[in-house]
């Protein structure tokens, strides 16, 4: 395990260095580092890189955009606020007020809410170990870059005791905020970026954002092959996804 320890610490501190320098040709910063260390401890620092990206005008990336892109190369990443909305709170600098008002906007755990008003909702998180779970032959595998894969037999007489499940009822799940779809007809394209409120009747209703894309479009539907575009391009042009 000590073995184990010191080869991600050490995979994890290059890549934190590599993103702390990581520059716009602007010489604008594109990463927020979210780390309570420099990595200078391993007894106190885990194989764990946690970030944001920023565009060379200083908006942040969204995650889920970032997420889109990394599954089109086989890029196995976090995002989100990890199960710890505190941590991901003190992290991103967000008041209680602010964490309601992205309750009141939809974002729930688990959404594809990445940005409100322009801030991040959570972040990316980048572990340097793939593990690989065999049900088959009840393995569990470490891969590690450069490096032997590791093999560890799971324990095949736990018993599974959860052989019925009954349906969560509690707050958290029921306040769940259900979207539609509104299709509008405009002259000119694009139009809507640029939208900060909608009236329909007596109701006005806020534009918290634009949506997300699902990086299906980029899979090839007669063959399930994976390629970067359109969504790269839609990235670059338009600064979404």
């Amino acid at each position: 395990m000590d073995t184990i320890a010191h080869h991600t610490f050490y995979l994890a501190k290059d890549l934190y260095n590599q993103l702390n320098e990581l520059q716009h040709p602007n010489g604008e910063k594109a990463v927020v580092l979210y780390m309570d260390t420099d990595f200078s401890d391993l007894e106190t620092q885990g194989g764990i890189v946690t970030f944001n990206l920023l565009r060379e005008d200083g908006s942040y990336v969204g995650y889920v955009e970032f997420q889109n892109m990394a599954d089109l190369f086989n890029i196995n990443v976090r995002t989100g606020c990890f199960c710890n909305s505190g941590s991901c709170q003190r992290h991103l600098t967000v008041s209680n007020k602010e964490m309601k008002e992205m309750y009141k906007a939809g974002h729930k755990c688990g959404d594809e809410i990445d940005l409100i008003n322009g801030h991040p909702t959570g972040a990316i998180r980048m572990c340097m170990i793939k593990p690989e779970i065999d049900l088959k032959h009840k393995l569990l595998t470490l891969h590690f870059k450069g490096k032997t894969p590791i093999t560890i037999p799971l324990d095949p007489n736990i018993e599974n005791k959860s052989k019925s499940a009954t349906p969560c009822t509690s707050k958290v799940c029921m306040d769940m905020v259900k979207g539609g779809n509104l299709i509008i007809d405009t002259t000119d394209e694009l139009v809507e970026r640029e939208w900060q409120k909608l009236t329909i009747g007596k109701h006005e209703f806020k534009v918290e954002g634009p949506c997300q894309r699902c990086h299906m479009i980029c899979i090839d539907q007669e063959t399930g092959e994976k390629t970067a575009e359109p969504l790269r391009t839609i990235s670059e042009q338009f600064a979404v996804i």
